[in-house]
């Protein structure tokens, strides 16, 4: 669940390429979180990696292939903190 005391915006890509909608969701106060399609209409929420470890949080993100390789990347605008990058890729 989703909780609505913090703000960030929710983007759909497909990161594990099984042709599904991925979610994956800033939020400036808290870690981001990254919701996987089951392609049931069921969503597990992935809670290791890159993604959901980074401790900045964020405020948007978009999804494209920013590499070239054929899969899409996620880029997000990280919460501004001392300390820390102002974007992850």
């Amino acid at each position: 669940m989703l909780t609505l005391d913090s703000w960030g915006v929710p983007t759909w890509g497909d990161y594990d390429n099984d042709g599904n909608l991925d979610l994956f969701r800033s939020q400036d106060k808290r870690r981001c979180r990254l919701f996987r399609n089951q392609g049931d209409r069921n969503f597990v929420e992935i809670t290791t990696g890159t993604l959901v470890n980074e401790p900045t949080g964020g405020t948007c993100a978009a999804w494209a292939d920013h590499d070239n390789d054929g899969d899409l990347d996620l880029s997000w605008h990280a919460s501004a903190r001392p300390g820390t990058a102002p974007t992850r890729t």
